[in-house]
This record gives C-alpha cells, sequence and structure tokens, in this order.
C-alpha cells in the first residue's frame, strides 16, 4: 500500500516535499496530522493559501488597471503636462483602509483630481463590498469618484486565473460613476454624529454590499477611460488657463 502511494505519479512529487522538510518541521506536521481536528487545519491552512493568492491577484488588479489608465493620459497630455500627473496606485498593504478610501489616486500639481477604487470579484455566491472609509470617500467626491470591478468569476480562459494579464483583466471589468449618490443616503446621519463630538451615537464600522445587477450596468472599461482621459485634459487646460 505504502509503496503504490510513493510510486504513485500524481503523489511522489507531494511526498518528496515532505520528506525534504527540516526535522523541526516533520515533527510539527507530525503533531497536526495526529490531531482529531486535522481535516479542518488542512482546510482552513487551504483558505488561507487562497485569500493569500487572491490579495496578490488583486493588488496585480490594481496595478496593471492604474498603469493602462496612466498610458492614456501621458498620450493625450503628452510630456509635459503628464509629468505634472501623478497616478498614485497604492502599496501592496494588508489593510485595505490604509490606502484613504480609494486605491487609484489621479493628481496635478498635487491636488487630486479622481479617485479610483478596485474590487476583484473571486465567488459567483458573493458580490464586491466596500468598507466604511470607501463608502465615506464614494459619499464625499460623488463626481470624481469611481468604483471599478474585475470579475474573475467570468473569465473562461485557460490561463491561472491568479496571474491575469491587462488583455484578460479588461474583458472583465466594469464601471460605476458617481456611486456616492447612491450611498450617501445611507450614511449622512453618520456622517453628521462623527462631525458632532457631543452626538450620542456614532457607527465605527460598517460594510457596503454593491448589487451585482448594478454592476452589470456598469460602463465597459476603455468608456470609462476615454470619457475619465478626455474630463481630465479639460480640468487640466482649465488649471493653467488654456
Amino acid at each position: 500500500m505504502m509503496l503504490s502511494i510513493v510510486t504513485n505519479e500524481s503523489t511522489k512529487d507531494d511526498i518528496f516535499s515532505i520528506v525534504i522538510l527540516e526535522e523541526n518541521q516533520l515533527k510539527a506536521l507530525g503533531k497536526i496530522i495526529k490531531r482529531p481536528n486535522f481535516e479542518d487545519i488542512l482546510n482552513k491552512a487551504i483558505d488561507a493559501i487562497r485569500l493569500e493568492k487572491e490579495r496578490d491577484s488583486d493588488w496585480e488588479h490594481k496595478y496593471k488597471i492604474g498603469t493602462y489608465i496612466e498610458d492614456k493620459i501621458r498620450l493625450k497630455l503628452g510630456t509635459e503636462l503628464s509629468e505634472k500627473i501623478n497616478i498614485d496606485k497604492g502599496k501592496k498593504l494588508e489593510a485595505e483602509d490604509i490606502q484613504g478610501g480609494q486605491d487609484i489616486v489621479i493628481s496635478f500639481n498635487g491636488d487630486p483630481l479622481y479617485y479610483i477604487e478596485v474590487k476583484s470579484r473571486w465567488d459567483s455566491r458573493s458580490s464586491v463590498s466596500m468598507s466604511k472609509l470607501q463608502l465615506e470617500k464614494a459619499s464625499k467626491n460623488i463626481e470624481i469618484y469611481s468604483l471599478i470591478s474585475v470579475d474573475v468569476t467570468k473569465y473562461n480562459g485557460e490561463g491561472d486565473r491568479y496571474q491575469l494579464s491587462e488583455a484578460e483583466i479588461i474583458p472583465l471589468i466594469k464601471v460605476l460613476n458617481g456611486l456616492g449618490s447612491e450611498i450617501f443616503p445611507l450614511i449622512e446621519n453618520n456622517l453628521i454624529a462623527e462631525s458632532d463630538v457631543s452626538s450620542a451615537v456614532k457607527l465605527i464600522d460598517f460594510r457596503g454590499i454593491i448589487n451585482q445587477d448594478t454592476i452589470k450596468n456598469g460602463f465597459e472599461f476603455d468608456f470609462f477611460v476615454d470619457d475619465l482621459v478626455a474630463s481630465l485634459t479639460e480640468k487640466v487646460n482649465a488649471l493653467i488657463g488654456m
């Protein structure tokens, strides 16, 4: 029985990965295997690996989308003006709110012109969600805040869905503009409460779920980018008095 497992083509590489572990690692693994809830521990480990891959891929989506927009802006504005445009694509961070309520900030001479939040959807049973800070940012910047949804569940290619190229990501994107107008009525009272130190009650944490039908009716990515670049060009020209 043991020999058949060791020589099995589908398992021998996995077995080799185990036998080359350090002695202390083998002992620790042996203790874990002996635990009565080993199956639960194993499943949690598998989930942790999946979540880590999703976080890494999510950041790659944000970076590639930001770079795509950056290239379009620089192409439209030319070298001299585009050098004054800064597109902050954020950093690879664990906490989603460290970025300040958005993933991408487009600024001109240090002044923010547009905010973009990027969300990746990995499970068809759920929609994308926004944190309290993201909801507040959207509601306070209705005209200059967009939510980009990358629906990885719709990827039908042959490649690794955790390592999608720019060309594979773009068809999966839908964009919601002005989402803050839907959010603001839901959180208005709490915004008032937070600005008043004498408020009896205020909410310190909550999330918002974005309806998938709403996302499906969003703009195609290239349409959004063309519109965004045209709008930014107009704003920049106004700022420099052209």
